[in-house]
């Protein structure tokens, strides 16, 4: 065994201790500091995959992002958060609505009940809430449409949307349709924000297909699934072939997914990936996991990590949680950081009413 299998052996797993936070960090430590305080490229961390497996690439991944500044003090602050000030929290949260984005891969009756209990967290804090049901049949274009309506016939000043999985291409193109792309036809353009985007303060990205869904092009891709498609035309059931078309759309090698549009001035993006070990998955997702690990590094069992992250944006990584965002990995993370947006948000409006009333008086003088 020459010195290169041998260093990559040593970051093999042994046994089960191996696999826990705390050996994987000793396994990983190496690499990470390799990065001297930036995050992996794409490459790089398709490099670390291929050569020591998906728990160290998520490893490294996470531990980086912890390591430069405005991403750690963001984790840590989320971490360290204390939601027991309930008086303050639900003071701020009464000033905004959580609106939340209810879209699915396959129109599956889990996207509604995860919006339910997630309209319930929020209302528990003291915000209102909405949910926009976009429809599992429909395309980007008629979702985004489906979104801007609701937001235009159900106003409120002051937004936080989040939007999960299929959610984040829906709203990814309603910004392609009011902002337009980055780059040079972007260029001087004026990036105020403008209709139904002007009262979404906060965007939460909870494992967006914001570049498309592996899972999807490995449906696509399914012989079993394209002689299903077949016979669904045959039987003259259009149900099957208009979520096919729809999948066909989530295909992270379209074009469309490689540039990136225009976010609005004073738009915080918050990006929450979930990063499971083989441990956290059910046995449903465990095929497609273990296949987008090997092809594309770590996943949460649909999206791969970078088709998740919406820039620019914080990042809030997220241990054990899968593309099924289990509640009991999800819910303190979720409240937390709705808490943070609702205490950031209301101070910057009291800082600005403050500013306003000191201009105002000196005119007055």
């Amino acid at each position: 065994m020459d010195s290169g299998a041998r260093f990559r052996q040593s970051f093999r797993a042994k046994d089960s201790a191996d696999l826990t936070e705390i050996g994987l960090l000793r396994r990983a430590l190496p690499l990470i500091e390799a990065f001297e305080g930036r995050l992996p490229l794409g490459r790089e961390l398709a490099d670390i995959n291929e050569h020591f497996g998906v728990e160290i690439a998520q490893t490294v991944f996470a531990q980086c992002l912890e390591r430069i500044p405005n991403y750690g003090e963001f984790i840590r602050r989320v971490r360290s958060f204390n939601l027991g000030a309930t008086t303050r929290i639900r003071e701020a949260a009464s000033r905004f609505e959580v609106t939340i984005v209810s879209s699915s891969f396959s129109g599956d009756r889990e996207s509604a009940a995860r919006a339910d209990q997630w309209r319930t967290w929020a209302r528990s804090m003291g915000f209102t809430t909405d949910v926009i049901e976009t429809d599992p049949f429909g395309d980007q274009r008629t979702n985004a449409q489906i979104i801007s309506s609701h937001l235009l016939s159900h106003s409120h000043p002051r937004r936080i949307l989040i939007t999960h999985g299929p959610g984040a291409a829906e709203f990814r193109h309603l910004l392609l349709m009011r902002m337009g792309l980055r780059g040079e036809a972007a260029l001087g353009s004026d990036t105020s924000p403008v209709g139904e985007l002007a009262s979404i303060k906060v965007w939460l990205n909870i494992e967006g297909a914001y570049r498309g869904a592996s899972h999807a092009r490995l449906i696509n891709d399914s012989l079993w699934q394209k002689i299903k498609r077949e016979v669904s035309v045959y039987l003259g059931d259009s149900s099957f072939g208009e979520r096919a078309r729809r999948l066909r759309q989530l295909d992270p090698r379209l074009a469309l997914w490689k540039s990136d549009p225009v976010f609005p001035e004073g738009l915080q993006v918050i990006n929450l990936i979930g990063l499971p070990l083989r441990s956290d998955l059910r046995g449903s997702m465990m095929v497609a996991y273990e296949t987008l690990s090997r092809e594309v590094g770590p996943n949460d069992g649909a999206i791969s990590l970078f088709e998740s992250i919406a820039y620019p944006g914080l990042i809030l990584p997220v241990p054990g949680l899968s593309h099924a965002a289990e509640a009991a990995k999800l819910e303190p993370v979720l409240r937390r950081v709705l808490a943070i947006a609702a205490l950031d948000l209301s101070a910057s409006v009291a800082l600005r009413n403050a500013q306003l009333s000191t201009r105002t008086a000196s005119v007055v003088l």
